[in-house]
């Protein structure tokens, strides 16, 4: 049995809410969530980037705190950037980022693919 658009949508908007929160509530310049899902297409975790106290290259990146966390219960990570002006901005995963979620079997996506894919 399938989901209606309606449901799809829904889902969506619910997952973009919760990721925007989150990076709103990240103090760094740039201000990114990721929200996890297991196999399932559970919830499993939502996270955004931390500062870089010790030194350059020291801050977790939101879906890096992710993996950290739950590593081997995520299937999915959806990352999200958001600008000074609450809108949503471009994302990428970094390389290490991206080489260690293929590593663990994670595929990361963004939110701008998400809501692409719903549309």
């Amino acid at each position: 049995m399938g989901y209606s658009k309606e449901e799809v949508m829904s889902t969506t908007e619910n997952i973009i809410n919760q990721l925007t929160a989150k990076a709103h509530k990240s103090d760094c310049k740039y201000k990114i969530s990721a929200i996890g899902f297991d196999k399932k297409g559970e919830l499993v975790g939502i996270t955004n980037n931390t500062h870089r106290f010790i030194g350059k290259g020291r801050g977790l990146h939101a879906e890096m705190r992710l993996m950290k966390h739950y590593g081997n219960n995520l299937k999915t990570i959806i990352i999200c950037r958001v600008g000074r002006s609450g809108l949503m901005r471009p994302i990428e995963p970094c390389e290490t980022c991206a080489r260690i979620a293929a590593k663990l079997g994670i595929k990361i996506h963004t939110i701008a693919e998400m809501i692409k894919t719903t549309r």
